[in-house]
């Protein structure tokens, strides 16, 4: 059963008058999609209220049922502007999937979860909890997704670095320089099937990279749960910013819904991130990735009763020094940061620098 969100304006007759956030909300944020929740307020005010009437209370999001999501221009901002401090540990969990450890006791919690898709700010059919810790080296993620019918979780995406299509999965939104153009985006399924990729700006993902993260996650009694270990060094960041743009999500497949902790207009990207303050004195290496391989070709040839082999060694240097991918050349492949391969006639997505030589 789907709840419809409506708003409802209070005017001098006392009665108040209900509009369909639906009907009409789409294209008048569209039109201004990072609309303060001031700007918001007055501009329902300005085009719901008929020209006789005055606006008494403001503007209030309900749920159908009557369930409150906001009701005053405070709380719309709280909805709008979440931060929430993360804190350090000196205690790093084992990544097996399971909440069970004591180091995620003193995790901080974040559960005021909603729902984006397909009604935007009306609550979520199942609760969702993400823990949040760090130390010197990583980021730790801890997910429990819980689900009222845990047999019926969709965890049919089965091959890793695919883009999950037919099942659910639940991940996070990193925009380490907070300034809500970039970002990387991490994910698990219940499958343990691992996707990342970064953003090219606000609303676009690069899927092609491919950045150092551990994962795992399991089936439970009350849905799935799961865990996230990502190395500092995997990200570009400035050890001086210590509050960090961030947004979580998950999706329940079968209801066709999404779940996040911020959105606007339904975009969950670096725009739409709430805040995660407290980070400091991570260890974030040299950003330098060094890949060596070797290539061996042997032929034989019967007729002639001859051998012939050949090894072909090579060594590439990555230099991740920037919130966007960076490509350089051995001169047969291009590379992206951990090494993902392009053929050199295939267009970049980005400009390609000069390969950084030792």
């Amino acid at each position: 059963m789907r709840f419809g969100t409506r708003v409802l304006i209070a005017h001098s007759g006392g009665i108040p008058q209900p509009f369909d956030l639906h009907r009409y909300g789409d294209s008048m944020f569209r039109s201004r999609p990072y609309l303060s929740p001031n700007h918001m307020a007055q501009r329902f005010a300005h085009t719901l209220t008929p020209r006789s009437t005055s606006v008494a209370a403001g503007a209030a999001v309900w749920l159908a049922a009557g369930q409150t999501i906001a009701q005053s221009p405070a709380e719309l901002d709280a909805l709008l502007n979440k931060t929430t401090h993360i804190v350090r540990t000196e205690m790093a969990p084992v990544i097996d999937g399971a909440l069970d450890e004591d180091a995620w006791e003193s995790a901080v919690r974040v559960d005021d979860f909603y729902e984006s898709q397909p009604d935007e700010y009306v609550e979520a059919s199942e609760y969702t909890e993400f823990l949040l810790m760090y130390d010197e080296d990583n980021l730790y993620i801890g997910i429990r997704a819980s689900d009222s019918e845990p047999e019926l979780v969709l965890a049919t995406d089965l091959r890793q670095g695919d883009r999950y299509t037919q099942g659910d999965w639940a991940g996070v939104m990193i925009d380490p320089f907070n300034n809500k153009r970039s970002g990387f985006w991490f994910g698990i399924n219940p499958n343990n099937v691992r996707l990342d990729g970064i953003f090219e700006n606000p609303t676009q993902r690069l899927w092609d990279w491919e950045g150092i993260y551990f994962a795992r996650a399991r089936l439970t009694d009350q849905g799935w749960e799961g865990e996230l270990s990502i190395p500092f060094k995997t990200l570009s960041f400035d050890p001086e910013i210590e509050t960090w743009g961030m947004n979580f999500g998950r999706s329940v497949r079968r209801r066709n819904e999404r779940i996040n902790w911020m959105s606007r207009n339904q975009d969950c990207g670096p725009s739409a991130a709430g805040e995660v303050t407290g980070f400091s004195g991570m260890n974030q290496g040299l950003g330098l990735d060094i890949i060596p391989s070797i290539g061996m070709n042997r032929r034989r040839n019967l007729t002639m009763g001859m051998d012939s082999t050949s090894v072909d060694p090579s060594l590439d240097y990555l230099l991740q020094d920037h919130p966007f991918p960076q490509w350089f050349t051995d001169g047969q492949y291009r590379f992206l940061c951990n090494g993902s391969r392009r053929p050199p006639g295939e267009p970049d997505a980005l400009q390609p620098v000069s390969p950084r030589k030792a």
